[in-house]
């Protein structure tokens, strides 16, 4: 879902625009999206050690259980995790978006009929270095 949201909202895709964009991002928000990335990554892996300790089911029953418990909980953690990862990014691209339109010497969307169009545009040009006859930049000491 946070990586198709800044695409209907904006018309950037996510995917193509995240690198571009979280070097632009402060370094507070940078941290604030780590940590959770950190914890979604620390609940797959504790998922995944659930299910691996079920491999000592072989030699003994009482791994079934535990493994399962263990899955259970870290399903659960894991979720929560995705779903505050996935605001923050949405979040960045709502409130960040302007500076990557700057760095790339973009104009900047005159309304918000023309803000998809326009991030297509930008989305076009960073995946593949094209751009239509009509877009023009933006000059720095503007």
């Amino acid at each position: 879902m946070a990586e198709t949201q800044p695409r209907h909202k904006y018309g950037l895709d996510a995917v193509i625009c995240w690198p571009r964009l979280w070097s632009l991002l402060s370094d507070n928000l940078r941290e604030e999206i780590g940590q959770s990335r950190k914890s979604l990554n620390q609940g797959v892996e504790l998922w995944t050690w659930g299910m691996l300790f079920l491999l000592w089911s072989y030699w003994s029953w009482w791994a079934i259980p535990i493994g399962l418990i263990c899955a259970w909980i870290a399903y659960g953690l894991t979720l929560n995790a995705a779903v505050s990862y996935a605001d923050l990014v949405e979040a960045a691209f709502d409130t960040q978006r302007w500076d990557l339109y700057n760095a790339l010497h973009f104009k900047l969307p005159s309304s918000t009929s023309n803000e998809i169009p326009l991030g297509e545009q930008v989305t076009e040009y960073l995946w593949r270095g094209t751009l239509s006859d009509t877009t023009k930049f933006k000059h720095p000491k503007e």
